[in-house]
């Protein structure tokens, strides 16, 4: 099995921009005094199409999770560990 994916670090480039994008838009589609005018429509097609972000991630990380040789057990526990201590997750890729 290949240990890297180009297009997975494309689909993961492509829903960071995605999420990047909502934090952006959000600020404007929100505004009562922005409601009903062209701007407004913009970053309301933008943030509906930046929304496709955040499935992406869960879909690759099912997809990456795919093919392994871990049992349910080993995933719950590696799962626990990593919400026990957020901060070590953190680290480990820094």
């Amino acid at each position: 099995m290949k240990s890297h994916f180009f297009s997975a670090d494309v689909v993961r480039f492509l829903a960071i921009i995605s999420v990047i994008g909502i934090h952006l838009v959000i600020a404007i589609s929100n505004r009562p005094d922005f409601f009903g005018g062209f701007f407004w429509w913009i970053t309301f097609l933008l943030n509906s199409l930046f929304r496709s972000g955040v499935p992406l991630f869960i879909m690759l990380s099912g997809y990456l999770s795919l093919g392994k040789p871990v049992s349910n057990r080993q995933n719950t526990q590696k799962v626990i560990q990593r919400l026990s201590h957020p901060t070590h997750s953190l680290l480990c890729y820094f």
